[in-house]
């Protein structure tokens, strides 16, 4: 009975949309008044063959309240104080054809870019330099001193937990959470022939500064502060061969990941053995690709394809199994992992249009793995205090195919029709899972020009099959993975716009809805939804004013299971999470006088996310993780002369958030775990700017 009622009801809406789109258009009086054009730039005019040139610089100055790490986590305005801010723009076309561009962004700050780049329609070079922060924070404590070598004070306690360690608040110091890349890339091309293209490209990054990371002996932890200096380089050469509608390329590349520090070494702040611990760091390797791409058209049907062939390997040497004296176990079978693995990718495509109307598209992609790193009997050591029974080292490798099937007809002038089909393969060796086929099927339908509506509906059914479980890890055999493990999954979105005729009113609502359902798996994740929706409005009542205001909704719940006994469910795990976002922007320009302009923005995110648990008649809850976020970004204008114009900017923001795994723990509030005594951000800062941009 419910299935026949949605199907009448969108039979209905169909029908009505049908009967929409066939009533006669009514005339609409055109409003040229409305159309901004000082922002249109024509990049295909006959005057931009013609030499030509434009620019502008700015220098200014801001200046920022408080020291916040959250508040200049990626722009570098973590500290307060006053200072300069420089940005510069340039372009010049030559009558020849070459053009040369200069773009700098934030000079003096932490957040620096600059682009620069050459040439015309037979050769050409670029270079662009980055720098980008990454700010978490700056109230994090350790008692622990040093880089890769952590050592603890003199005169330390030593204690089985942290209740009787006297001197850890005393000797908690302060340190940053932050690192910095500096990412440089450079880029070249030559056309040898009118047909023949040579491209090649270089980056290199490094990453530095300081990370949090844990190790522990069986049952007590540590926090310690994890050193981070990163260096990534990337070289690739392609050619390519194009004529007319044919096009062939081929590419070489290489990559390789450094990083100096092996391993952290740290003193055991418990009063039990080792008396130091050691983890291994990420680990220095390398990776080498070559690729062929090719795309054909005839008519109306074009296909394009590609092979990627890649070989990857990483060759660190090992570390002892143990730091720990007192541990027998037997030394190592080899000196290094020797990992080595060759990729292999490849794409098919084909679009095509037998007919006015209808539109074709079929993608067949594919992916494989194999590891040819060699099998090791290694001898695990659990917390470096107890060593078990010796295994060998898995090699896992994957064999990944995936076609997709699409069909668009369009029913008319205004309404289109689509559906497709994807099914996907996978197979792993050695896997808990073997096997995964998965098939997932949609329909859309889109309606546009409808009197003023727009409108967009789809809607999606898949399933994924799984083989049967294998035991072949010391997991638990009842627990499933939730991204191998069946499933059943169903979604569906629809969006509407409209634009009111006779007026510069325009709304828009769209919703989502996702859910998975995970039915052969006795412990893990059952089940898992995703929701939302949202809503805008765009207003402008006279040219010289626009007024825009948004809000959304997302919410997300999952439902686990779990066994306190290594068998079948005896506790159940549940969150709810939810995030309401609105926004306003308030646009006038020519306020009082011509040139003045003034646009004010105001946001505000709010989260709370829900876990409780289900054991038997109890079913206690853990409290709500809050955080809110709220800004006001107000922006003035003022045209002062013809190519000079002063910029006015004051930027507040509020943040707050509760984390009661963070909150309240300090240093020595969990009697097992040394942490790092953090506290969630919670801050009120501010941001001032005053600017001269002069246009060339």
């Amino acid at each position: 009975m419910t299935l026949s009622r949605r199907r009448t009801g969108v039979g209905a809406l169909l029908a009505a949309v049908l009967a929409l789109e066939s009533t006669a258009v009514v005339p609409v009086d055109v409003n040229y008044d409305n159309v901004r054009s000082d922002r249109w730039r024509c990049r295909l005019c006959p005057f931009e063959t013609a030499s030509y040139r434009e620019g502008s610089w700015t220098v200014g100055a801001l200046a920022v309240e408080d020291a916040e790490p959250r508040f200049g986590r990626d722009n570098g305005l973590d500290e307060d104080g006053t200072r300069a801010d420089l940005h510069a723009e340039y372009f010049r076309r030559g009558a020849d054809g070459r053009s040369a561009t200069v773009r700098a962004d934030h000079l003096t700050l932490d957040a620096r870019d600059l682009a620069v780049a050459y040439g015309g329609t037979r050769s050409g070079v670029a270079f662009r330099w980055r720098e980008i922060p990454h700010n978490v924070a700056t109230d994090g404590r350790t008692p622990y001193a040093g880089r890769t070598s952590l050592s603890l004070p003199d005169g330390w306690v030593r204690a089985f937990d942290t209740a009787a360690m006297t001197a850890l608040t005393e000797a908690g110091a302060a340190f940053d959470h932050a690192t910095q890349r500096r990412r440089a890339t450079a880029s070249a091309h030559i056309r040898l022939h009118p047909r023949w293209r040579v491209d090649a490209d270089y980056l290199r990054e490094t990453r530095q500064g300081t990370g949090e990371t844990h190790a522990d002996f069986i049952y007590q932890a540590a926090g310690l502060p994890k050193p981070i200096d990163f260096r990534t380089e990337e070289l690739g050469g392609r050619l390519r061969f194009e004529a007319g509608t044919f096009l062939l390329g081929a590419g070489l590349r290489e990559s390789r990941f450094d990083n100096p520090d092996r391993a952290l070494e740290w003193e055991n702040a418990y009063a039990n053995l080792p008396a130091t611990g050691r983890k291994g760091l990420a680990p220095s390797s390398d990776a080498r690709t070559a690729s062929l791409h090719a795309r054909w058209t005839r008519g109306h049907t074009a296909v394009s394809g590609s092979l990627i062939q890649g070989r990857h390997r990483q060759d660190a040497p090992f570390l002892p199994y143990t730091t720990n004296p007192g541990v027998r176990v037997d030394p190592l079978p080899a000196d290094s992992l020797r990992g080595e693995a060759s990729v292999f990718a490849g794409s098919l495509a084909l679009v095509s249009r037998p007919t006015d109307r209808l539109r074709v598209s079929l993608r067949h992609r594919r992916r494989e793995r194999d590891n040819d790193t060699r099998t090791l009997l290694l001898t695990p050591v659990l917390g470096d205090l107890f060593a078990t029974a010796p295994r060998d080292s898995r090699v896992y490798g994957f064999d990944r195919a995936s076609t997709e099937l699409r069909l668009q007809y369009r029913l008319s002038r205004r309404l289109k029709l689509g559906a497709g089909t994807e099914t996907s393969r996978i197979r792993r060796t050695p896997a808990e899972i073997a096997r995964n086929d998965t098939r997932i099927s949609w329909i859309e339908f889109l309606a546009t020009d409808l009197r003023g509506f727009r409108l967009a509906l789809r809607f999606a059914d898949g399933s994924r099959d799984a083989s049967m479980f294998r035991d072949v890890t010391v997991n638990n055999p009842r627990m499933r993975r939730f991204h191998q493990a069946r499933r059943d999954q169903r979604t569906w979105t629809a969006e509407l716009d409209y634009q009111f005729p006779h007026t510069d009113l325009s709304v828009g609502v769209d919703a989502d809805y996702r859910r998975n359902d995970y039915p052969d798996s006795p412990l893990g994740l059952r089940r898992d939804e995703d929701r939302g929706w949202s809503a805008d409005l765009t207003y402008a009542p006279n040219p010289a004013t626009t007024l825009s205001a948004f809000r959304a909704v997302r919410e997300a719940n999952a439902r686990t299971a779990g066994s306190s006994a290594f068998g079948p469910a005896d506790w159940w795990y549940g969150t709810r999470d939810t995030v309401d976002t609105d926004g306003l922007t308030l646009e006038l320009r020519d306020l009082l006088r011509d040139g003045l302009s003034l646009t004010v923005t105001y946001s505000r995110s709010k989260g709370r996310g829900r876990y409780g648990t289900e054991l038997g008649s109890v079913a206690p809850e853990f409290p709500v993780l809050l955080s809110e976020h709220r800004a006001v970004d107000v922006r003035t204008r003022y045209r002062m002369t013809r190519r000079t114009t002063l910029v006015l900017r004051y930027y507040l923001e509020d943040y707050g958030a509760a984390d009661w795994a963070v909150d309240g723990v300090g240093l020595a509030a969990a009697r097992n775990v040394v942490s790092f005594g953090r506290e969630m951000p919670d801050y009120g800062n501010g941001l001032f700017s005053i600017s001269v941009e002069t246009r060339l």
